[in-house]
């Protein structure tokens, strides 16, 4: 992440090949030792905590490189920093109190989605002079904010469960 992070910041225009490469290449590696784990029965505790933190900070970063680049809206990534902050924070507290909340289809599904938009915009792939990253992260952020209020509602639903009704006045 720091050599993407370094590349994007120090290219002409925020955008180059070997960002691009270095990008791709951590994403496919992550997919790759997942499903590694996945059908090997080597799921841990500790990847399934760690991977999606990781997964946000390769989004994170690259998306704030490139926020700086001009590549992508800094609004845009604001919302999505301040959505992965909070689910870092509900996620930490809920795991304190025995609950833990899996990431959903949904939530890989715009991983993926943001991957893909990242790999448009830094390559400056534009068919046609369409922004194809550029709407691709828009649609991420959309979804990604759904999804994160989704989580919530789970968590939070899990969290009233787990406390029992609430007891009577008086």
């Amino acid at each position: 992440m720091p050599v993407v992070i370094a590349l994007v910041l120090h290219s002409e225009d925020g955008t180059g090949a070997a960002a691009t490469a270095i990008f791709v290449g951590a994403a496919l590696t992550d997919l790759l030792d997942g499903q590694i784990a996945r059908r090997t029965g080597t799921v841990s505790s500790f990847g399934s905590t760690l991977d999606p933190l990781a997964d946000r900070l390769l989004i994170s970063g690259t998306i704030i490189a490139l926020a700086i680049a001009g590549i992508l809206p800094a609004i845009g990534v604001f919302l999505v920093a301040g959505r992965d902050i909070l689910m870092i924070i509900g996620y930490k507290a809920l795991k304190r109190r025995g609950i833990v909340i899996r990431v959903s289809p949904w939530g890989k599904a715009y991983t993926a989605l943001f991957m893909v938009a990242i790999v448009a915009a830094m390559s400056g792939y534009q068919p046609g002079g369409f922004r194809l990253g550029w709407w691709l992260f828009w649609a991420g952020v959309a979804g990604s904010i759904l999804i994160g209020f989704a989580y919530a509602v789970s968590g939070l639903g899990r969290l009233s469960r787990a406390q029992g009704p609430p007891k009577p006045a008086g």
